[in-house]
This record gives C-alpha cells, structure tokens and sequence, in this order.
C-alpha cells in the first residue's frame, strides 16, 4: 500500500498586489526533494473589491508529486477568472506534467516535461511546450538548503488569440535555477531563475526572475511576500517586453 499524504490549502487573504500581467513562462514549483508515494496540495482564493466599480477574481491550483526511489512525476496547473462589473477581464490557465528519473549519470537526473497554457491579458489563446534535458539536485532532508540546477532544450507553440497569422513555433535552450533556503529556524526563501533563448537567434529570449520568502505564523497559518520580475525580448504587440510585480499573502492549511 503506498503512503498517502493529501492536504488541501485556502489562500484566503491577498493583500498587496502590484502589475499582474506576466508573459508566457516556465516556472516550475517544488522541485524539491523527492517525497515518497502521493502527496496532493490543492489551493484556492477569492478577492472582491468596490469602489466605482465591482471586481472580483478567483483563482485555485493544485500540486501532485508521486514519487519513488527511482522515479518522481510532478504535475501541477492554476486558473485565474476576474470580471468588473460583471465583464471578464481576466482568464489564464496552465497545466503542467513533468517526470524526473534519477541517477541516469550517476548523480544526473533526465527530466522531461509537457505544458499547456493561456492568458488573455498576453493575448495568448495557447502555449503548448515540449521538452526535456538534465539537471542535478544538491541538498538533503537535514540541510538548510536545496538547488536545482537544469540545462535542456524545449519546443514551443504560441496561438494569438485574435490574429492567426501570428501564430509561431521556436524551440528554445533552458537553463534553469532554483534555491529553496531555510531561514529563521521555520521561514523559507526560494529564489527561481530561468533563461530560455530561441536556439537560431539568441537575441531572442525570455528571462524569469522569482523570489519568494515565506513565514509560518502557527502550524496552519503563513505569510508570504514574493516578487518577480519577466522579460520577453519578442511579446505580442501591445505586451510590454519587461512586467513585474509584488504581491503579499497569508495562507491557511487544513
């Protein structure tokens, strides 16, 4: 019988939040270490706000790992609806499958990847990605530490939304960052990096810059603050090739 550990999370609070329009992108969470058999988070948040205007939006994610000692599939995906005044202004999805076997050259691990996305705001009716390449993973169930390390190659397929004749395909080189640091006996600060330039023209590229620190209030309750920044040299018209934003929120767990 493999060991089960489901949990169900509630972010019911987002207090700050600052230019929620992002690019396309690739940002793979937990990545951490391998967690043997299932484990499920699910998460889900409202925010109604009125002032000339009614606004509401609503957002929920999941997270699967099933791991074993030789193998680890991670899968995870989020949707976002908003409407003012009753009128959508805010629809984006993504789903994402990702398996990783250990050990292929001794300590290198080959990952390999499928997504699927979309976002309204980017003019974006569909992103379909394929992939895989190596990476290592340092760090142990008893340190303070754990960085992932990824190079690899990915195809991509983007659908404009309104004009058709945009449409394009690329692949693309990856290389990716990912330090999940423990600070203050409980509180953990997790840095992303990822930089993905178009193989037949460099000057081509998307950059991901993630940083996110979070705070356990008691054994269900968090805080988090987190900001990033996104850089696509070649957005959709309209798009603005360089977006960020800050965000604060509290999370419980049940």
């Amino acid at each position: 019988m493999l060991r089960q550990n489901i949990k169900a999370a509630f972010a019911f609070a987002t207090l700050i939040t600052f230019a929620p329009l992002t690019n396309a992108t690739l940002v793979v969470p937990a990545l951490e270490k391998n967690k043997i058999g299932h484990n499920l988070s699910l998460t889900g948040s409202f925010k109604s706000a009125k002032t000339s205007v009614s606004r509401t939006t609503y957002s929920g994610s999941f997270n699967y790992n099933y791991g074993t000692e030789q193998n680890q599939i991670l899968a995870f995906g989020n949707i976002n609806y908003g409407d003012v005044d009753d009128k959508k202004y805010l629809d984006k999805y993504l789903f994402h499958i990702r398996n990783v076997k250990f050990n292929v050259i001794n300590s290198i691990r080959l990952e390999t990847f499928l997504q699927n996305e979309s976002n309204d705001l980017a003019f974006l009716a569909s992103r379909s990605v394929i992939g895989g390449g190596l990476s290592h993973l340092w760090g142990k169930d008893d340190t303070q530490y754990t960085y992932h390390f990824m190079t690899g190659i990915m195809y991509e397929e983007e659908t404009h939304s309104i004009d058709s004749t945009l449409d394009r395909s690329t692949t693309r080189l990856t290389i990716s960052n990912q330090l999940e640091y423990q600070v203050f006996d409980s509180s953990q600060l997790t840095f992303t990096n990822y930089i993905q330039p178009e193989l037949n023209d460099f000057n081509n590229y998307r950059l991901i810059l993630d940083l996110t620190l979070s705070i356990p209030l008691n054994e269900k309750l968090s805080i988090g603050f987190g900001g990033n920044y996104r850089k696509y040299t070649e957005a959709y018209e309209g798009i603005p090739e360089n977006t960020h934003s800050f965000n604060t929120s509290m999370t419980y767990r049940f």
